[in-house]
C-alpha cells in the first residue's frame, strides 16, 4: 500500500461513524434552527394535530424526538422514510425511550420505519396524504426544485412542509487559513453531480426551492436563517461534528486537501477550531 493510502487511513482510523455523527449534531441543530419558523410549526401542530406524518431522510429518529419534546405530536402515524436500516433500528429504539420517559403521551406516536430512499419512494402512488412532510439537512442532497415538485402527490391542501438546515453556499473555519476559500469552493463545487430527477443543488439549494416555491402554488409561511456557529473552546459533540465534515472534505478533495485536513485535524481535536455554516430554513402550505 503506497504511502499516501496509509496516511490516508492514518488520518481517518479515528473518525466517528455516520450514526455517532447524526447524534453529535441533535443539540447543535436544535440550538440552530430559526426559532420564528420552527415556533410557527409547533403552534401549526398544537393547534392541529398532524395525524399523517412524513420524514424524509429520518436517520436515527432525532427530528421526531425533537417534534415530540416540543409538543407538536399527538396522536401521530410518523413515517420515517431513511434508506440505511440500522439508522432507523435506532430511530425505532429511540421512541421506546420516549415511551418509558412520556408513558402518558408518547405511546400516542406510532412510528412506521420505511427502509427505502425517496426516489423510490416517491415513484409508487400515495395512498393518503400526509398533514405535515419533514425533511431536515436533505435537501441540499438533491435538485431541490425537483423534490419540492415530486412531494406534491404526496400532500393535500393546506399541508406543511418544513425544509430546515438547508444548505445555503457557506462553510468558514476559525481561525483562517491561506486554502481556505480555495478548498471550499472545491467542496462545494463537488456537490454539483447527478442525482434524483437531476443535479444536486448543493450550495444553491435554498434559494432554488425558495424561489420554486413561490412559482409552484406554495404558500411561504416562514423563512430563516439557521446557521451552525462553532466557538473554540468546542464542545465534544461540536468536536464530533468537525470531525466527520473533515473527513468527508477529505475523502472528496484527497490529496489536495491532506495538508490542510492534517491542520484542521490537530486543531479539532484540541478544541481549537471555529466553524460556521450557512443553511435555511423554511416552512411551506399547499395552497
Amino acid at each position: 500500500m503506497g504511502g499516501k493510502n496509509l496516511l490516508f487511513l492514518s488520518m481517518h482510523q479515528d473518525f466517528p461513524s455516520f450514526d455517532a455523527y447524526l447524534w453529535a449534531k441533535e443539540g447543535i441543530d436544535s440550538k440552530s434552527l430559526h426559532q420564528p419558523t420552527w415556533q410557527l410549526l409547533v403552534e401549526a401542530c398544537r393547534t392541529q394535530e398532524p395525524a399523517r406524518v412524513l420524514e424524509v431522510g429520518a436517520g436515527v429518529g432525532t427530528m421526531l424526538r425533537r417534534l415530540f419534546l416540543a409538543g407538536a405530536l399527538g396522536n401521530t402515524s410518523y413515517w420515517a422514510l431513511e434508506p440505511q436500516l440500522a439508522l432507523l433500528e435506532q430511530a425505532s429504539r429511540l421512541l421506546e425511550q420516549l415511551v418509558r420517559d412520556y408513558p402518558e403521551s408518547a405511546h400516542n406516536v406510532v412510528l412506521y420505519p420505511l427502509a427505502d430512499d425517496w426516489q423510490s419512494f416517491s415513484a409508487r402512488p400515495a395512498a393518503h396524504p400526509y398533514i405535515l412532510v419533514v425533511a431536515h439537512a436533505f435537501v441540499d442532497l438533491v435538485d431541490a426544485p425537483a423534490f419540492l415538485d415530486s412531494l406534491v402527490p404526496f400532500v393535500a391542501e393546506g399541508s406543511l412542509v418544513y425544509l430546515s438546515l438547508i444548505f445555503d453556499g457557506l462553510t468558514q473555519w476559525y481561525p483562517q487559513l491561506p486554502e481556505d476559500d480555495e478548498l471550499m469552493d472545491l467542496y462545494h463545487a463537488d456537490m454539483g453531480h447527478s442525482v434524483f430527477n437531476g443535479t444536486r443543488s448543493g450550495p444553491r439549494s435554498a434559494r432554488l426551492i425558495w424561489n420554486h416555491a413561490l412559482k409552484g402554488g406554495w404558500k411561504l409561511l416562514s423563512a430563516g436563517p439557521s446557521d451552525w456557529i462553532m466557538i473554540a473552546p468546542t464542545s465534544a459533540h461540536e468536536q464530533v461534528v468537525q470531525l466527520w465534515l473533515l473527513s468527508t472534505i477529505h475523502k472528496v478533495l484527497g490529496d489536495r486537501a491532506t495538508s490542510w485536513v492534517q491542520r484542521r485535524l490537530i486543531q479539532a481535536r484540541q478544541g481549537n477550531l471555529g466553524l460556521r455554516i450557512s443553511h435555511m430554513d423554511l416552512l411551506l402550505q399547499r395552497t
